[in-house]
C-alpha cells in the first residue's frame, strides 16, 4: 500500500486540479525529484527524448511541466503508473485479510485503501 500510496502521490503531483491538490502542479518536477514518473520515462524514452528527460533530472523550470507531462503520457507512463497504483492496492488488500474482523481492522483497512486511492 505504500507503493499504491507513493506512485499516486507521483502522479496527482503531475496531473491533479490544482486548487483541490493544494500544491504547485508539477513541484517534483521543478525540484528534480526523481519520482516513479520521471524514472519511467527514463527508461522507455530513447535519443532525444532520453536527454530531455535526464535533463528533467536537474529540475524543469514551470514553464516546461505541461512538456513533461505530454511527453510522459505520449510514452505511456501516467497509464502505466495507474495501472501500478491498482496493482499495488490489490496486494496491500490482499495483506490486510490477515487482519481480523473487528471495527478497528476494518478502519485500517479504509484508511489504508483510502490513502493509495486518494485523488486529492
Amino acid at each position: 500500500l505504500g507503493r499504491a500510496f507513493q506512485i499516486q502521490d507521483d502522479l496527482l503531483d503531475l496531473t491533479a486540479d490544482s486548487a483541490a491538490w493544494g500544491k504547485t502542479i508539477g513541484g517534483d518536477l521543478m525540484e528534480g525529484k526523481k519520482t516513479y514518473l520521471l524514472l519511467r520515462a527514463l527508461e522507455r524514452s530513447e535519443g532525444e527524448e532520453h536527454a530531455w528527460f535526464r535533463r528533467a533530472l536537474a529540475g524543469l523550470p514551470a514553464d516546461k511541466v505541461p512538456e513533461a507531462r505530454a511527453r510522459m503520457d505520449a510514452l505511456g507512463v501516467l497509464a502505466d503508473a495507474a495501472a501500478e497504483v491498482q496493482r499495488y492496492t490489490q496486494l496491500g488488500s490482499e495483506g490486510l485479510d490477515v487482519i481480523p474482523e473487528s471495527p478497528a481492522g476494518a478502519a485500517l483497512r479504509e484508511l489504508a485503501l483510502g490513502l493509495a486511492q486518494r485523488v486529492t
